[in-house]
C-alpha cells in the first residue's frame, strides 16, 4: 500500500509539472482537395477539421486530429464519377519552429470511413455502400507569417480494409487507397 502512495504521488507531481509547462492548442481548419487518388484519377472537394492539444516549450505539439470532407472522384478516359463523403480520427505530433515561420506535423489515423454516395455496383446484385476500417497517415507543412493564421499544404494517405456490400462487412486486400493533397487554411490557437 505504501508504495501504491508513492508511486501516486510521483503521478501527481508528473502531471502538476506538465501542466506548468504545457499549453492548450485548439486549431480549426478548412480547406480543399485539389488533388489526389493516383496517376489517372482526379480529387477535389471541400474539407472541414479540428487539431487539438498541448503545446510545450520549443515548439512541439501532441495531440487528437478530426476531419471531414466531401470530395468527387473521377477517373480519366471513363465514365467514374463518384461522391463521397470521409471521416477520420487520429493522433497527431507537430513542431512550430520558434524562429522560423514554419510549422510541420504528421497525423496517424487509427479509425476512418468513407460512404459513397449514392451507392455504387449493379442494381439488383449488389451495392458498394461503404469502406471501412481505414488507417493511415498525414503529413503538413504551414507558414504562419500571418498573425493567428496558418497556410497549409498536406498530403494524405488512408487505406481501408473492408468494405461493405448489401449492407456486410467484407474484407478487402487491395482498391481500399485514398490519398488527397489539401490546401488548407487554419487557426492555430495557443
Amino acid at each position: 500500500m505504501k508504495r501504491l502512495n508513492w508511486i501516486f504521488l510521483f503521478f501527481l507531481f508528473f502531471l502538476i509539472s506538465l501542466k506548468s509547462y504545457a499549453g492548450i492548442l485548439l486549431e480549426p481548419y478548412v480547406g480543399y482537395a485539389f488533388s489526389g487518388g493516383g496517376d489517372d484519377t482526379t480529387v477535389t472537394g471541400p474539407m472541414a477539421g479540428l487539431r487539438t492539444g498541448l503545446t510545450f516549450p520549443l515548439g512541439l505539439q501532441v495531440g487528437a486530429e478530426y476531419f471531414r470532407t466531401s470530395q468527387n472522384l473521377e477517373v480519366d478516359g471513363s465514365d467514374t464519377d463518384v461522391d463521397y463523403e470521409q471521416s477520420g480520427v487520429g493522433a497527431f505530433v507537430g513542431f512550430d519552429a520558434p524562429v522560423l515561420p514554419i510549422r510541420f506535423w504528421g497525423t496517424y489515423f487509427f479509425d476512418s470511413e468513407v460512404e459513397l454516395d449514392p451507392s455504387i455496383g449493379i442494381p439488383g446484385l449488389f451495392t458498394l455502400d461503404k469502406y471501412t476500417e481505414g488507417s493511415g497517415y498525414k503529413v503538413g507543412v504551414g507558414f504562419t507569417g500571418l498573425p493567428f493564421l496558418s497556410i497549409n499544404l498536406e498530403w494524405q494517405s488512408i487505406a481501408y480494409d473492408a468494405v461493405e456490400i448489401n449492407g456486410t462487412s467484407v474484407d478487402i486486400t487491395d482498391g481500399g487507397d485514398f490519398e488527397t493533397i489539401l490546401l488548407s487554411v487554419s487557426l492555430p490557437l495557443p
